[in-house]
């Protein structure tokens, strides 16, 4: 092989890898920017889902808080009457305006009542998404 065909063949190779290396840029650089974009929409998105979910979080710590402390609830838990429990849970949902169901956790972490099923009870807290599973 000659000196011509040498060159000819790096000059080749140069421009080769130049076209290479220009076309992984422009790659790179075309998904930084979708990425870049895409964080503008999403971000503000996921922070507002985000508060969203703390607040209904907390206000649902809140409203727990109350039923805990209601005396009409306290009075039939001791008691162990799942009648007046579902009735002193009503009237707490029907004061507060709460809407959703409320389930009853006992000390055996069993559910003892609740509002979605109320005719179903006695099963263990851990297998309320198999039970939501079954509803679906």
């Amino acid at each position: 092989m000659g000196l011509g065909a040498k060159l000819n063949f790096a000059f080749l190779t140069v421009i080769l890898v130049m076209v290479v290396a220009h076309a992984g840029a422009q790659y790179i650089g075309e998904r930084n920017a979708a990425l870049a974009a895409a964080h503008k929409i999403v971000d503000p998105a996921i922070k507002q889902l985000t508060q969203e979910t703390e607040a209904i979080q907390n206000r649902n710590e809140s409203l727990a808080t109350k039923l805990a402390t209601d005396s009409a609830f306290n009075q039939a838990y001791q008691a162990k009457d799942r009648a007046a429990v579902a009735a002193a849970v009503k009237g707490f949902v029907e004061r507060s305006g709460m809407t959703g169901y409320v389930a009853v956790i006992d000390d055996k972490a069993r559910i003892y009542y609740s509002g979605d099923a109320p005719a179903k009870f006695g099963y263990p807290a851990r297998d309320i998404p198999d039970y939501i599973r079954q509803l679906l």
